[in-house]
């Protein structure tokens, strides 16, 4: 859709914390934030907390497991990367408001799409409880905003904002379903607490789909998340990189394969017709475990034959060498302090490789 821009400056409060536009003497119509024209996606277990709207990607009694069993950090599992916020509203300006919550918080900041284009960035410490974002429509007319909730915070929505005799609509869903598994690298440690800049976002943008972002910094191979896909519907894409922390456990390569093939088994079950992308590990400047003598080298093999195996019997599992997609040119710093993770531009590149490689796939077996 091509917008009709307005003939007026828009000021962008970007992360630097500058000073956003605020409504003046204008009357505006309160939403609340159970109102239904509002939605919320990534996050299928969102629930209410004193009228507010809590973004929750994995369902309450599943964070409640032992870590050893979950196989992440619940705290850091009720964070809210690949939440959007969805409406469609003619308001020339909206606020937005969001609460902190106590948990893990590392900062928040927030990206807003007016029709897929990002026209609104703000910040916030994690010291700061309210969280206000007003911004200023670029279009004449009805929009769709999109909302990018943080990736390292769980804010939760306290309600929305627009002029009196505004119009507000819930937005379109989108047709087609993404949903990421990983750790850090995907959670998106390295794109400061922008969902909006880690490369599972990215690649969903590009197919326009819609994105579950069940990537869990510090997580290892999950066998309650890969159960989660049997209440998601139909889901056409699946993403897994993981490895690192299971490597820095100490476990054997062996053990790691088994986990992994577990896990599999039961993203098959669930979604036979996904098409299953499983990611060995990433370039890293890691030689070797932490917990052991085993190697970055010898976990990357393990997912190769694994995977291999699997592709095989079912077709829709596919094996990306993530190794030769990437390089000291993706890592944060260069690889100086961070060995591992992906900077913005990494992040960004790695997401461009990754959906290279599926668009030609895909492309291939029509």
């Amino acid at each position: 859709m091509v917008m009709k821009r307005k003939n007026t400056y828009l000021r962008i409060a970007l992360a630097s914390g500058i000073a956003c536009l605020a409504f003046g003497n204008a009357s505006g119509e309160r939403i609340d934030a159970s109102d239904a024209r509002l939605s919320l996606t990534g996050a299928p277990h969102a629930f209410f907390d004193e009228g507010k709207r809590v973004a929750q990607r994995f369902p309450i009694e599943m964070l409640e497991l032992p870590a050893s069993d979950l196989g992440f950090d619940a705290r850091k599992g009720q964070t809210s990367t690949g939440c959007i916020l969805a409406f469609q509203t003619d308001s020339p300006r909206v606020k937005v408001i969001f609460e902190a919550r106590d948990g893990e918080n590392r900062g928040s900041e927030f990206g807003v799409f007016e029709e897929g284009e990002l026209v609104y960035e703000r910040r916030f410490a994690k010291s700061e409880k309210e969280m206000v974002l007003e911004w200023e429509s670029v279009a004449d007319g009805m929009s769709l905003f999109e909302v990018s909730l943080p990736s390292w915070s769980s804010p939760a929505l306290v309600g929305l904002e627009i002029q009196d005799g505004s119009r507000l609509k819930r937005a379109k869903s989108k047709e087609r379903k993404y949903v990421a598994f990983g750790d850090s690298i995907s959670h998106g440690t390295g794109q400061g607490s922008a969902s909006y800049r880690n490369w599972p976002f990215l690649l969903s943008r590009k197919f326009d789909v819609a994105l579950t972002n069940l990537a869990v910094g510090g997580g290892k191979v999950s066998g309650p998340a890969a159960e989660m896909l049997k209440d998601m519907g139909d889901v056409d894409l699946i993403t897994l990189l993981i490895g690192y922390n299971d490597l820095n456990t100490g476990i054997s390569p062996m053990e790691f394969s088994k986990r992994y093939t577990r896990f599999l088994e039961t993203v098959e079950e669930h979604q036979p017709r996904a098409k299953i992308y499983c990611i060995s590990l990433l370039y890293t400047k890691r030689v070797k475990s932490r917990g052991s003598e085993h190697t970055v080298e010898e976990f990357r093999k393990a997912v190769v034959d694994t995977v291999s195996a699997f592709a095989d019997k079912n077709p829709n599992v596919r094996l990306i060498h993530g190794d030769r997609i990437t390089s000291e040119r993706n890592l944060r710093d260069g690889g100086a302090k961070d060995v591992v993770h992906l900077s913005v531009e990494g992040a960004s590149m790695f997401a461009d490789a990754v959906y290279g490689i599926i668009a030609k796939d895909n492309e291939s077996s029509k």
